[in-house]
């Protein structure tokens, strides 16, 4: 049995080295029918923890991370005047992943949200982020980007 999140189309190709995780996403590993075998188990926990491992995020990460933050928080500041940039979340938190993102709330005064949000946009456009999406049709607006 699966849960909602393993039934995506999540590419199992990227996990190579795990093949026993691999089967048990895969829902290829048979675990009502037949004992559990032990090294099954030994091996699945094995990999579980290299993956987890693997996914833990490093110094330098934190640090360029805490960089863009500064960044951002610098030009956003400068052209709002009454903005305030604060992080949240498993970044904040230091439950982040090393493929985590960092999630940022922008607290203004005196301005249109929507276009503040097309504002932003440009700027972190001109800044040379990538892939930026205004999702402005949410309870609370988002602007998505990559650095």
């Amino acid at each position: 049995m699966q849960a909602d999140f393993e039934q995506s189309s999540l590419d199992v190709t990227k996990l190579s080295n795990y093949p026993y995780v691999c089967q048990s996403i895969q829902n290829k590993y048979d675990f009502q029918n037949r004992e559990i075998e032990q090294g099954y188990l030994k091996n699945l926990d094995s990999e579980l923890r290299a993956f987890v491992g693997e996914q833990k995020i490093t110094k330098q990460l934190v640090n360029r991370r805490q960089g863009i933050i500064k960044h951002l928080r610098k030009i956003l500041t400068n052209k709002f005047a009454s903005a305030k940039l604060t992080s949240f979340g498993s970044f904040e938190s230091g439950l982040s992943l090393a493929t985590g993102d960092i999630d940022l709330c922008l607290e203004f005064t005196g301005e249109v949200p929507k276009k503040v949000l097309k504002k932003i946009a440009r700027m972190l456009d001109e800044d040379g982020m990538e892939d930026i999406k205004i999702i402005s049709n949410a309870r609370v607006p988002i602007v998505k980007f990559i650095d």
